[in-house]
């Protein structure tokens, strides 16, 4: 370890020592704080939308694997010689009719699924970004004090303010340059988990609806009549309630996080001052 990383430890652990008991002049920027704010909040919406959209994936794997199951025993020897009065064979049908129809579903989701989880690993350089900007504003707002300190008493070396004003202005540089590398990521955090929190939503809500439906009209067809038109329909029971439990949070989630993002966006791209986001955004966690 060089002897120049010690002394920029030491540096940085005074200045969080004035800022925290002594009061010391510290960089202030409430709009950064904002926009990092609503970023974590985006990446926590993202996340739990990968463990809602897992969650009924697994379920509808699951109705699938139930219905091949079943099928397989009413296939076996054993029981074939019984009079299942076409049953067995109503069974095999419609084991091949769920197969057929979630297969595209089960596209989409394990697409949207690969996507979430990529994007959960762009959302981890937050962290490295976020302390690297800490450490280049203690530098600087060290350096700032410092000058302020040696302004109000001059010392008799008089190389010594020029010196670290050159400093100063060298953290400056360097804490500018990592805050605006971290907005860029929020932006980008911010925009495409709101786009993906959408797509997830989309998926539960009218995809799965709609293989839902499409899974009523085979059970009519095959069972109508038969006793166990009942049964066929309270094996999908488990998935339903999953998913509907999911499409509310899902869909409130994706309308929330398609309206942070846009209005995060376009008030980046004014350079105001406001803050981005009305008393009502429902991310707001101050």
């Amino acid at each position: 370890m060089s002897w120049e990383v010690v002394k920029g430890f030491c540096r940085r652990r005074t200045q969080q020592i004035r800022e925290n008991f002594q009061g010391a002049h510290k960089t202030e920027d409430h709009e950064f704080d904002a926009m990092l704010s609503r970023a974590e909040s985006v990446v926590g919406a993202a996340e739990r939308m990968t463990l809602r959209l897992s969650a009924v994936h697994t379920d509808l794997l699951d109705f699938i694997k139930q219905y091949d199951l079943l099928h397989n025993d009413l296939a076996s020897p054993s029981i074939s010689e019984l009079d299942l009065q076409g049953i067995d064979k109503k069974i095999e049908l419609a084991t091949q009719d769920y197969k057929i129809k979630f297969a595209p579903l089960e596209a989409s989701i394990s697409k949207c699924l690969e996507e979430l989880r990529r994007y959960q690993s762009e959302a981890h350089q937050m962290e490295f970004v976020v302390d690297d900007r800490k450490t280049k504003m203690l530098e600087y707002d060290f350096f700032k004090n410092k000058l302020v300190s040696l302004r109000a008493n001059p010392p008799t070396d008089t190389t010594r303010i020029p010196r670290n004003e050159s400093r100063e202005a060298e953290w400056q540089r360097a804490f500018e340059e990592s805050s605006g590398q971290a907005r860029k990521l929020f932006q980008h955090l911010i925009k495409n988990g709101g786009e993906l929190i959408a797509s997830g939503a989309s998926i539960l809500a009218v995809d799965v609806s709609k293989f839902f439906g499409e899974v009523s009209k085979t059970q009519r067809v095959l069972f109508l009549g038969s006793r166990l038109a009942d049964e066929a329909s309270s094996a999908m029971s488990s998935v339903q309630q999953t998913a509907a439990a999911t499409i509310q949070q899902a869909t409130s989630s994706a309308a929330a996080a398609v309206s942070v993002a846009a209005i995060t966006v376009q008030a980046a791209g004014t350079g105001g001052s406001r803050r981005y986001f009305s008393s009502d955004d429902p991310f707001r966690t101050n």
